[in-house]
C-alpha cells in the first residue's frame, strides 16, 4: 500500500479504486467494496479490500453531505454527482458502518499496517471522524 497520510483517500489503492471502478460504475463499486468486507468477515481482511472499503465509506459520507474537513473540492464534486444513486443502495449507511468495523477488527491487514509500530492515534481519529459523519 502506497500511503502518504492516514486520510482514507491518501493511498494508491483508494485513488485507483476511485478513478477506476468508481468512475466506471459508482454504485457497483461501492456495493462491491462493502461486499468484499462482508464476505470475508471471518477471514483475514486484505489491506487493499480495507482501503477500498474506507474509500467507499467516504463516498457515502460525501453523498450524505458530510465530507471530511480536509477533502479536496474536486474529489467532493466527482462523488457528489453520484450522490443520489449511492444513497439508493440498500442499507448503505449501515453497510458503510459495518465496513468500518471490519477494517478496524483484529483480523484486518490494514489495521495491522497502520498500527505495526504501536498505537496510531492519527488513524484512529480518521476512522472515528468517518464513523461520526456516517451517523
Amino acid at each position: 500500500m502506497g500511503a502518504w497520510a492516514e486520510d482514507n483517500f491518501a493511498n494508491d489503492t483508494a485513488l485507483d479504486w476511485l478513478d477506476g471502478q468508481f468512475s466506471d460504475d459508482p454504485v457497483a463499486a461501492v456495493e462491491e467494496a462493502f461486499a468484499n468486507i462482508e464476505a470475508g468477515s471471518e477471514d483475514y481482511l486484505d489491506a487493499d479490500f480495507g482501503c477500498e472499503a474506507l474509500a467507499a465509506a467516504e463516498t457515502v459520507a460525501i453523498a450524505l453531505g458530510q465530507p471530511s474537513a480536509n477533502e479536496a473540492e474536486d474529489r467532493i464534486r466527482q462523488i457528489k454527482v453520484h450522490a443520489e444513486a449511492i444513497l439508493k443502495i440498500s442499507n448503505v449507511k449501515q453497510r458503510a458502518a459495518s465496513a468500518l468495523d471490519g477494517v478496524v477488527s483484529e483480523n484486518s491487514e490494514l489495521k495491522e499496517l497502520w498500527t505495526e509500530d504501536g498505537p496510531n492515534p492519527a488513524w484512529d481519529r480518521v476512522i472515528a471522524d468517518l464513523r461520526s459523519r456516517l451517523s
